[in-house]
């Protein structure tokens, strides 16, 4: 299966602190056609507020937990809400919307997450469920754009190998690394 609709796809943002960027990267993301889901992580700056009236949908915790939280309760939220796949994004302004299509489009039945890095020479990394179980290394380099080392795409069916939990993602990427 490929995820290239934006129905099929959720971009989950964990912000902190972030009102002076956050309605532009939300607006860029809405405007490519995805639904969007900001976690404010106890920001005192109205990121939230911002947030909100630039079109995402916003889990607010009461105070600071820290990305990791953040991601999980975006990611949690996402499934609930029927995502086939999740799209992280940096609430600073250094992931682009126009990548999202492809790294979505490289999920298939087989492929657990996709990571995008600028450091990996314009190459995204594919991880099979298959591959995880022999070894924790990473297969299928993809080439494309200029995607930051925080940028992960996650196929619903990953969660459903290691439960609906999403701190299995933060778990598979440790495998890998």
């Amino acid at each position: 299966m490929s995820y290239c609709e934006p129905n099929d796809v959720c971009v989950v943002i964990a912000a902190y602190n972030e009102a002076a960027v956050i309605a532009r990267v939300v607006a860029d993301v809405r405007r490519a056609g995805y639904p969007v889901v900001v976690v404010d992580d106890g920001s005192g700056d109205g990121t939230a507020l911002v947030a909100q009236s630039a079109g995402a949908m916003v889990i607010q915790h009461p105070f600071n937990l820290g990305q990791g939280a953040a991601l999980q309760s975006a990611i949690d939220f996402a499934l609930a809400r029927g995502a086939d796949a999740i799209v992280t994004f940096d609430a600073d302004g250094q992931h682009k919307a126009s990548d999202i299509p492809r790294l979505a489009r490289a999920l298939r039945d087989d492929v657990d997450f996709v990571l995008g890095s600028r450091f990996l020479g314009g190459q995204c990394m594919a991880q099979t469920a298959r591959d995880r179980r022999r070894d924790s290394g990473v297969r299928a380099p993809l080439r494309g754009g200029d995607s930051s080392a925080t940028h992960r795409t996650f196929a619903r069916h990953h969660f459903s190998i290691h439960g609906r939990r999403s701190s299995s993602c933060v778990q598979a990427l440790r495998d890998w690394r």
